[in-house]
């Protein structure tokens, strides 16, 4: 029997995601926890299985900086300079 307050986590999409920064993959997973239900998404480039240590940043969405470029918060501008830091990393 599944423990309904356990939480599953599973892959539910995958695709392309060609950037002004380089070509990524875009993942979508969603989470579910008893009755709760959250998505989230990984932007993947190169070889994540290798060894050496990988650069990821952890991006909240913030539909105000993210698509309205509002100029009240950084947002945008922090997740532009990761995809930056990693496409020039090449993964």
């Amino acid at each position: 029997m599944v423990d309904p307050q356990q939480l599953e986590i599973r892959r539910v999409a995958e695709a392309d995601f060609p950037t002004e920064y380089g070509h990524f993959r875009i993942h979508g997973f969603e989470g579910r926890k008893g009755r709760s239900r959250e998505e989230a998404v990984a932007l993947v480039m190169g070889d994540a299985t290798a060894p050496e240590p990988l650069l990821v940043r952890v991006h909240s969405q913030c539909l105000t900086g993210d698509v309205f470029h509002s100029l009240r918060c950084d947002c945008r501008a922090q997740l532009e300079l990761a995809l930056e830091t990693i496409a020039a990393e090449g993964r």
